[in-house]
C-alpha cells in the first residue's frame, strides 16, 4: 500500500486535534507525508501528538517527509525511523518557504540546530540504504544540520546525498 498524504494548516481545526493519521498507515509500504513549512504550527503538533500512539511500520520501504520533521530537535525524524524497522530509502523535502523563514528567525540557529543531548543513543535501520535530502543547494543550511544529526543517531550511516529541490515557477 501506498500513502501520500499533503497537510496545511486548514487540515485541521486546531493543533490538539486528537487524531491517529500515522496508526492508521502503519501498514504503508510506502509514505509520503508533506507540510508546507516546518513554521506553520498546526500541523506538526498534531503529527507530533500521533507519533506518541503510533506502533511500528514494519511493512515500510519508503519514507518521503516534508519540513515537518525537522521540529522539536527532529524528534519527528527519529522517532519514525525507529519504528521503520524495514525502510530502505528516506527521502527529506526541505522547502524554500522554510529556509525564508530560518532566515528572517531571530534565533535561527537554535531552531534548526538545537544543542545535543547529553546521550545521543544510536539505532540501527540495517535495511535503510539512501537518504536524500531535497533542498536549495546554494542557499539552504538546514542540509548539513539534518546530516549531522543522522549521523549521531544512525549506525551504520547509510549512503547520504543532498539534491536540489525541483520548483516548477510559472
Amino acid at each position: 500500500m501506498t500513502a501520500l498524504i499533503y497537510l496545511f494548516l486548514l487540515s485541521f481545526e486546531n493543533s490538539q486535534v486528537q487524531c491517529s493519521i500515522l496508526s492508521a498507515l502503519s501498514n504503508a509500504s510506502s509514505l509520503t507525508l508533506v507540510s508546507p513549512s516546518v513554521f506553520e504550527d498546526v500541523v506538526p503538533k498534531v503529527l507530533q501528538h500521533d507519533l506518541l500512539r503510533c506502533g511500528t511500520f514494519s511493512k515500510l520501504k519508503l519514507l518521503h517527509l516534508g519540513e515537518w520533521f525537522s521540529t522539536r530537535g527532529y524528534y519527528p525524524l527519529i522517532c519514525l525511523l525507529r519504528r521503520s524497522p524495514a525502510i530502505e530509502k528516506l527521502v527529506l523535502q526541505l522547502d524554500k518557504s522554510g529556509d525564508d523563514d530560518y532566515e528572517t528567525l531571530p534565533n535561527a540557529d537554535a531552531e534548526i540546530d538545537p544543542p545535543c543531548n547529553e546521550a545521543v543513543t544510536t539505532f540501527s535501520c540495517e535495511k535503510l540504504r539512501k537518504i536524500r535530502i531535497l533542498c536549495d543547494l546554494r542557499n539552504d543550511k538546514r542540509a548539513q544540520v539534518i546530516v549531522g544529526i543522522l549521523s549521531a543517531h544512525l549506525c551504520p550511516l547509510p549512503d547520504i546525498k543532498i539534491k536540489p529541490i525541483i520548483t516548477i515557477e510559472v
